[in-house]
């Protein structure tokens, strides 16, 4: 009997040093197949899937970023470009601000200087305009020269003899007009502020308005408005109380009184539109 427990405990030894035996050798053929797996590099554990392409139509509540601005944007670095005079440009008080060139380009000049520049300059006229581009297509002008007549107009600070528009020098009217743009027009910090319509209208709305329907305000797209404004012998120019791709299709929108300040010398904000006579709209 104890020579049998002792053959027991021998083979139990025996199995017992088999098995951890194998357990090594089984433990050494996996490190190399581990050491032989393919690390990920830090810069690819790092690498982020690209981001989808913008989307080619904005909503009505997206808002995309102003035109990209020109090199030499806010340089100070003065620019001159030539052409010929498309139409004027005015504000929807009645006052000449700029006029549109045949290439689209938008050049501003102050409204006090109306007068001057539209005894200066005709549609049609071939012109020569020095000045600062504030965003791509929208030159500021300082100097403005007919080619014809050579005769020219620059921006003078308001004064005694060119004093600034007086408040509602037009009284507005109801205004309703529908086209193709052909052109669009920026705010100074290039948020778009309103169209050129193909049959002359001149459309004009808030700088958030325009980013909120950037959808709507798109170069060959249909565009139906209505509100407040002037028509004279320069143009027909409004405020947009209302705007869409047709009559049909109008929605409300919201009026910034943009010349005016509160008492602590901030602009207006956004508001309901108020009566025709409320407004001042000057771009200084």
């Amino acid at each position: 009997m104890k020579t049998s427990k002792t053959v027991n405990l021998v083979t139990y030894g025996i199995l017992r040093s088999g098995i951890i035996v194998a357990a090594i050798v089984g433990i050494g053929n996996i490190s190399p197949a581990l050491a032989q797996q393919p690390q990920a590099s830090p810069s690819a554990m790092n690498q982020q899937p690209p981001l989808p392409p913008p989307l080619s139509n904005a909503g009505p509540n997206e808002q995309p970023g102003p035109p990209p601005p020109l090199p030499n944007a806010g340089t100070g670095q003065v620019t001159s470009v030539r052409g010929t005079v498309s139409q004027y440009l005015i504000n929807p008080d009645g006052l000449v601000d700029g006029f549109l060139l045949s290439d689209k380009t938008i050049v501003r000049f102050p409204p006090h200087l109306s007068q001057q520049l539209v005894q200066t300059v005709r549609p049609q006229d071939s012109v020569r305009v020095d000045g600062f581009f504030e965003f791509q297509g929208v030159i500021r002008a300082s100097t403005i020269e007919n080619d014809n007549t050579r005769q020219s107009v620059a921006d003078t600070p308001p004064s005694a003899q060119n004093p600034p528009p007086a408040p509602n020098l037009y009284a507005r009217q109801p205004m309703s007009a529908s086209g193709v743009i052909k052109a669009l027009t920026y705010a100074p910090r290039g948020e778009i502020d309103g169209a050129v319509l193909d049959n002359g209208t001149i459309v004009h709305v808030p700088p958030p308005v325009g980013m909120q329907y950037a959808s709507l305000f798109r170069v060959g797209a249909p565009l139906a408005a209505s509100g407040y404004g002037t028509a004279n012998a320069y143009g027909r120019s409004f405020e947009a109380t209302a705007i869409g791709a047709s009559a049909s299709q109008m929605q409300t929108v919201t009026a910034v009184d943009y010349g005016r300040r509160n008492r602590a010398g901030k602009r207006g904000r956004g508001r309901p539109a108020p009566p025709p006579a409320a407004f001042t709209y000057y771009r200084p």
